[in-house]
């Protein structure tokens, strides 16, 4: 059994495959949901050319600097938020993760984004960098962290998907405990 067995197959897989290939906000990726959001709540969003050997101006993806992580993203429909390619900031070893940059990115898209439905992204992408985790770690850390994770692979590639506002996960995973005493913690 591979590693990737472990996430179930998605019943909409199809369906979100194709809403993540279309690509709304492409020319300003600042005007989606989750950038505005960004912005508004002060952190700095600026755009990223997926293909910048062929255009700066066009087919642009947001990227956002979360607990030193660059987090480079892009809403393919209003409702939907695809993870293009994460990246440790500083190049200095620390005993912080990567992931928890993406945790952070994970609860804001939760918690300032009502209208978003699904993130999702390209995970056999990863396997490709030497420095990257291996396939098994990023499924328990998106199992552990978003739960209910599903799967679907097209030509090879292997896409895992989320809900983003599913209830339980909030209310009985660590990690949403954990994240959530931490705000409740800034709060006071």
């Amino acid at each position: 059994m591979s590693e990737k067995d472990l996430i179930p197959a998605s019943p909409i897989g199809e369906e979100l495959y194709a809403r993540f290939q279309q690509f709304s906000f492409r020319a300003n990726p600042n005007d989606a949901p989750m950038a505005r959001a960004l912005l508004s709540h002060g952190y700095e969003v600026t755009t990223y050319p997926l293909e910048p050997y062929y255009t700066q101006t066009d087919w642009l993806a947001s990227q956002v600097v979360m607990s030193d992580t660059k987090i480079k993203f892009r809403q393919p429909t209003p409702n939907d938020l695809l993870v293009c390619f994460v990246e440790r900031v500083s190049a200095k070893r620390s005993m912080a993760s990567a992931l928890l940059g993406i945790a952070d990115f994970f609860a804001f898209c939760r918690d300032y984004c009502p209208q978003m439905d699904y993130v999702g992204g390209n995970i056999s992408k990863l396997l490709d960098n030497p420095k990257g985790f291996e396939m098994d770690r990023l499924i328990q850390f998106y199992n552990r962290f978003l739960g209910g994770i599903e799967r679907y692979e097209n030509n090879g590639m292997l896409s895992i998907y989320a809900k983003v506002h599913q209830q339980e996960r909030f209310e009985t995973f660590p990690m949403w405990n954990w994240r959530k005493k931490k705000k409740e913690a800034k709060a006071f």
